[in-house]
């Protein structure tokens, strides 16, 4: 469970410098910013990052409430602000990878830099799991998502046609306008406390595409298509190249699996929750399935340090909202 967060500036001013008329994007607000930083602080105390629409990133692996205070991570927002009309925040609860700079959120892939949130099931080269999502837009654009397993809230800048995208699959994403910028926010409830007017929750496979013009291009009025994922993260068959958890079989090699992440087997899923009287009980064994050729719990496939895979997936389980539990579990 990750945060992500933003502004990106809709409307457009005029303004005299230097005695000159000049037109420029209506300035988002840092102090919406900084709170929605504070805000997703509930969704990750790792790191914390930004990116904006010049291509510039910031991070620290530091609690949001520490690298708020770091006064380069500060002197970058106000910079940010002054010169740029999109903004892209992230906080990070680590699961895939251990918790660093270099891991942090935003990545950046060719001309695309961007954040996640959610997991994904991604090759082995990928030291995070969202740096595959990245570098698929960067090599397919963003129809390249559809030939990926997982659940995201997503937002990305591209340098090329400089353009802000924010999307979902499986994840949440609302934003709401506020004095010509509109802000995005992975809970409504976020925006609902720092900025006025409607709150939106971005649809399943919605695609908003911002434009440096301040155009909005929204696949749900057909401006732009939209995303159909190629699969759910807790699909348990025929994942292509590699052997299912759960099960085992001629064809499933042994090097050339995908890492997929924490991906409940089979055998722990059919057991995983009960309701007694309308009461989510939020119980699993993590310990290695019974059946032949399955893995642990939370295996990452190379078995370098499933002990902090499983850590990492008992605080992301506990941590579950009961609209998100109810969610996984309905999938069992």
């Amino acid at each position: 469970m990750c945060g992500i967060f933003g502004g990106i500036s809709i409307d457009r001013e005029t303004v005299r410098i230097d005695g000159k008329k000049i037109t420029r994007p209506v300035r988002w607000d840092s102090s919406i910013i900084k709170g929605l930083a504070w805000a997703n602080r509930e969704r990750g105390t790792d790191s914390l990052g930004f990116f904006d629409s010049s291509g510039r990133m910031v991070k620290r692996a530091l609690d949001p409430s520490d690298a708020l205070q770091d006064d380069k991570v500060r002197r970058w927002i106000n910079n940010s602000r002054d010169h740029t009309w999109a903004i892209g925040g992230h906080t990070r609860y680590a699961t895939q990878g251990g918790v660093s700079k270099a891991n942090a959120h935003p990545f950046k892939y060719g001309h695309v830099i961007g954040s996640h949130n959610g997991m994904v099931q991604s090759p082995a080269k990928y030291t995070v799991d969202s740096e595959y999502l990245l570098d698929m837009i960067r090599e397919h654009g963003y129809k390249g998502l559809e030939n990926v397993r997982g659940y995201w809230g997503l937002s990305w800048f591209d340098l090329k046609e400089q353009c802000f995208y924010l999307t979902k699959h499986n994840g949440s994403i609302s934003w709401g306008m506020h004095n010509g910028v509109l802000y995005y926010s992975s809970l409504d409830k976020h925006l609902a406390t720092l900025i006025d007017g409607e709150i939106k929750d971005l649809k399943e496979g919605q695609v908003l595409k911002f434009t440096a013009d301040g155009s909005i291009l929204d696949s749900e009025e057909k401006h732009i298509e939209g995303v159909k994922a190629g699969g759910d993260y807790w699909e348990w068959e025929g994942w292509e190249g590699g052997r299912s958890y759960g099960y085992s079989g001629t064809g499933c090699t042994t090097n050339n699996y995908p890492k997929t992440g924490r991906v409940a087997s089979r055998a722990a899923r059919d057991t995983t929750a009960k309701s007694t009287d309308g009461a989510l009980i939020r119980t699993y064994s993590s310990s290695t399935a019974e059946t032949t050729g399955t893995s642990s719990l939370l295996d990452d496939w190379d078995n370098k340090q499933p002990d902090e895979w499983n850590e990492a997936w008992d605080k992301y389980f506990t941590a579950m909202s009961d609209q998100e539990f109810k969610t996984w579990d309905s999938m069992a």
